[in-house]
């Protein structure tokens, strides 16, 4: 039974505001340009009440077809193209700031005279609502406001447009993933905040709880990414010890006026902890309990407590575990169990295995947008006794910060269920603020992002995670803020599904690799070390390895995945170079389609697990492949599956041995051996190929888990108990 919860689309926003056409000069400080500045802040606010404001689309304007005109000459006299920039003024203030004309005008006037001031603010502020596109070049407009090579004068400090001005760039390009950029500008405001009488308590608490969840996404060194771990370790120390409490909590009415913050005040406030994940110098257990703290002082609703847990915990205090006769109510809370998503591909197997006599089992997605039901994950659909939820924001929620995912949670409480298993409550905003209720006696965490949540034992009692992965339990605990349970080595940690059909063809997008050579990709036939993971997991630390091997193998090349901005790509090649690496024998690819991503395994020399983030489900994919991986286990789970798979599948020592490095210098020596050495390359890969049936399709992995629920339920004993004894 699937049930779903519809997001009516918001109207598209912002009115058709009207001026009388007076000049205005926004660093003069007259009133009527602040207030026409102001009124464009408050009607882009509007406009993007029920979506991300990065993603607004605008069907009112197309600036595309915007006619553009030509720069005057430099001959025409000054006087003359002053007076034709004030009649483009009027023509612009005396129409609909939406409309072909309004923006037409003011590009007219920056094609005049480009280093005018209000062209770039006005202009900046009519490309927000609109595609993406418009949106990075009215982002890029505003930026260059404050900037003196690009406009003159720059835009004055004195006032409050100033300032929203600068916290939106730094939050947009938050979302963006510019750290750099966007801590300047947040900052920025944060510094100009307080000396304007209109700046709120809030908007203050909720700029230093920007940086505070600042990461750097794709830092330039190893040491810009500790001054990243640094800065926002200030920020949090700041809010939780030495910020006074006048200021907690957020208020949500009051921020949902603030520019961009009315969609999800909380999301606008509070950034993902995704990215922490891939800092393995930080202590990742710490950083995640600030994270969640500061939520719960910001959004005191989400401390919530359903009826049917604080009935059982009267019941339990009692002392003895409560008993019933009846199946064991679990629920698995996801944002993205969607078909083909990772986290599906790892728990979709065991979870549509589990024993339906002992298992009452629930599944809710968890989405933004009304259109999940078109790829929700299959396995969710096995049984017709299970129940499948999708719930999307609706019209109502927006601006109502933390009260709408109250809602959700009563709703998940009256379910009245034993367990809760969250899947991945540091990849989701929505998932991860649902986990700091309680709505069951039991809730878990797992490895769909193989992190802590930060959540104390009072919250999400258990990190389910695999001993073959982990080090020793008491050094990994120190990892977690659950209470850790590990699944016995010896058993695989998943139902793990093969990915590669019969006949070289791909289980996710039905496509045949067999017919892909290295010339469909532009390869060269010397050498190829390749490493397609995504550039977010290609931290610092792995460029020496990269580089190790580019300068050692002079012939080799190296096969990389092209960041996913220019501005990264950028960083990713200037930081390559710093480490050695010639360039000239590095490739940079684009992300390729899953069969496609196949043929580029069975293509390459050497495949490299990245460092210290290593990989899970490309790890399967090419012991599937039976191609050579080369790995370097990282201090936390993310880095360390390739080593648990190695370890379980029954590889020979010899093997291992030459697959599995202990420092940086021995995996580009492993990597360059494997390369050279045709004999050995071929004796590792039949091992490979001999083993990976172990990896797939193992039934003690279900068996493993149903144990696993069994032992934390609240109630399993009794059931389970008398179902042995054959009672039930």
């Amino acid at each position: 039974m699937i049930t779903k919860k519809k997001q009516r689309a918001g109207d598209e926003g912002g009115g058709n505001s009207q001026s009388d056409g007076e000049d205005i000069n926004i660093s003069s400080g007259s009133n009527s340009g602040r207030k026409l500045v102001l009124c464009a802040l408050l009607c882009y606010s509007v406009c993007i009440a029920l979506v991300p404001f990065w993603s607004i689309t605008n069907k009112h304007v197309n600036v595309a077809d915007a006619a553009i005109s030509q720069p005057v000459p430099a001959s025409q006299p000054t006087q003359a193209i002053e007076i034709q920039i004030n009649m483009l003024k009027k023509r612009a203030y005396s129409v609909s700031d939406k409309s072909e004309e309004f923006v037409n005008a003011w590009q007219q006037i920056l094609n005049l005279q480009p280093s005018n001031l209000e062209a770039h603010v006005m202009l900046g502020w009519a490309f927000l609502p609109k595609n993406p596109p418009y949106q990075d070049m009215g982002i890029t407009l505003l930026e260059d406001a404050f900037d003196a090579s690009k406009v003159s004068p720059t835009i004055d400090y004195k006032f409050p447009q100033t300032y929203m001005i600068a916290a939106t760039i730094g939050r947009y390009r938050a979302q963006k993933k510019e750290y750099a950029d966007s801590q300047k500008f947040t900052k920025l405001a944060l510094q100009l905040g307080p000396t304007h009488e209109g700046t709120t308590k809030s908007e203050i608490t909720c700029m230093l709880l920007q940086l505070a969840t600042m990461f750097g996404y794709f830092p330039a060194s190893v040491e810009d990414a500790d001054a990243s771990i640094d800065s926002l370790l200030y920020y949090q120390e700041k809010l939780l010890t030495g910020w006074t409490s006048d200021y907690w909590p957020i208020d949500d009415k009051d921020m949902a006026q603030f520019p961009g913050a009315a969609p999800d005040v909380i999301n606008h406030c509070v950034l993902s902890l995704f990215s922490l994940s891939f800092y393995y110098r930080a202590d990742v257990a710490m950083i995640a309990k600030n994270h969640y703290e500061m939520s719960r002082k910001g959004w005191p609703a989400l401390d919530y407590t359903s009826d049917f847990v604080k009935r059982y915990d009267v019941i339990s205090m009692m002392g003895d575990q409560p008993c019933v006769d009846r199946k064991i109510r679990l629920a698995v809370i996801s944002a993205v169990i969607t078909e083909g998503h990772s986290n599906s591909e790892s728990f979709g197997g065991v979870l549509s295995r589990l024993d339906r006599n002992l298992f009452d089992v629930t599944y809710i997605l968890l989405t933004e947008t009304v259109y999940a039901h078109q790829s929700i994950a299959s396995f969710t659909k096995a049984h017709h006794s299970d129940k499948v939820y999708i719930w999307a924001k609706e019209e109502r929620d927006a601006a109502n910060g933390s009260t709408w995912l109250t809602r959700w949670g009563k709703e998940i409480g009256e379910m009245e269920l034993d367990i809760i298993f969250y899947t991945d409550l540091t990849m989701s905003n929505l998932a991860r603020r649902l986990g700091m209720m309680r709505l069951a006696p039991i809730q878990i965490n797992s490895h769909g992002h193989p992190m802590t949540s930060g959540h104390p034992q009072t919250i999400i009692q258990y990190f389910i995670s695999w001993e073959a992965a982990e080090q020793n339990l008491e050094e990994a605990q120190k990892h977690y803020t659950e209470e850790l349970k590990l699944l016995p080595s010896d058993v695989m940690f998943q139902y793990y599904e093969r990915r590669i059909l019969p006949t070289d063809i791909s289980r996710l997008d039905g496509q045949s690799f067999s017919h892909l050579r290295r010339s469909d990709f532009g390869l060269p036939e010397q050498t190829i070390y390749l490493c397609m993971q995504k550039p977010f997991k290609l931290s610092p630390e792995f460029d020496k390895l990269v580089c190790g091997i580019n300068v050692k193998d002079s012939e080799g090349y190296v096969v990389l995945h092209r960041a996913d901005t220019i501005s990264n790509q950028k960083v990713f090649m200037e930081r390559l170079t710093r480490e050695g690496c010639d360039l000239s024998r590095v490739i940079f690819l684009e992300q390729q389609p899953h069969y496609k991503l196949l043929a580029l395994y069975r293509e390459a020399t050497v495949v490299l697990d990245s460092h210290p983030a290593g990989g899970d489900t490309t790890t399967r994919e090419i012991i599937e492949m039976g191609k050579a991986l080369v790995t370097l286990p990282g201090r936390l789970l993310g880095g360390r599956w390739t080593l648990g798979y190695f370890n379980h599948i029954g590889l020979k020592e010899a093997t291992k041995k030459a697959l599995i490095a202990t420092n940086p210098v021995e995996y580009v020596d492993l990597a360059i051996t494997l390369a050279r050495d045709d004999n050995l390359r071929q004796y590792v890969e039949a091992d490979i190929q001999k083993c990976a049936p172990n990896l797939f399709e193992q039934l003690d992995s279900v068996t493993a888990w149903q144990n696993m629920l069994l032992e934390i339920s609240p109630y399993q004993q009794c059931r389970y108990e008398r179902m042995q004894a054959g009672e039930l």
